[in-house]
């Protein structure tokens, strides 16, 4: 896995391998959402990742993983783990 995408768990609450890393959605205008690198389990909010009764499985549409980059002006930057 590339360390430049936006991890902010290292290890996903469904699987308890993949890390949980920030997603862009096929969207207009893009649409960040949580994704699990290994089961892909996902989450609309950063906030909900806890709580594994709001993941959801094909929701969103997957276009990349984001990198940190992409975060820059976002409120999840300051979530990420590998900054």
């Amino acid at each position: 896995m590339n360390k430049n995408y936006a991890v902010v768990r290292e290890t996903c609450p469904i699987c308890g391998q993949g890390q949980l890393l920030i997603a862009i959605a096929e969207s207009i205008p893009k649409d960040f959402f949580i994704l699990c690198e290994d089961c892909e389990s996902e989450w609309s909010s950063i906030e909900d990742v806890d709580d594994i009764e709001m993941a959801t499985r094909d929701t969103h549409k997957f276009l990349r993983y984001a990198n940190i980059e992409d975060l820059a002006s976002h409120l999840w930057q300051k979530l990420i783990l590998n900054k």
